[in-house]
């Protein structure tokens, strides 16, 4: 009887066992599909951070410019005439 109960024992341990480990691999599964997604949300998330920086710069350079031609249409314009000499 005391043999009967140690194998009985030994095979429930043994389902117990694969049962875990199935579980296991079940779990890894899951968590290595995370993983995967979570890696392709930020690759998107650097993409679009890059496409908002450009467009941000884009931005900025195109104020300058209308600045920079405002400024000039502004600015008295040279004068190209001689200018006088002194009488002494």
């Amino acid at each position: 009887m005391k043999s009967l109960r140690k194998e009985l024992g030994a095979h429930t341990r043994s389902k117990d066992l694969g049962e875990h480990a199935k579980s296991h691999r079940a779990d890894t599964k899951r968590l290595e599909k995370q993983l995967t997604t979570l890696r392709k949300e930020l690759a998107a998330f650097k993409s679009q951070m890059a496409k908002e920086a450009a467009k941000s710069r884009a931005r900025e350079e195109a104020a300058l410019a209308r600045f920079t031609s405002k400024i000039k249409a502004v600015e008295p314009k040279k004068s190209r005439t001689k200018p006088s000499k002194k009488k002494r």
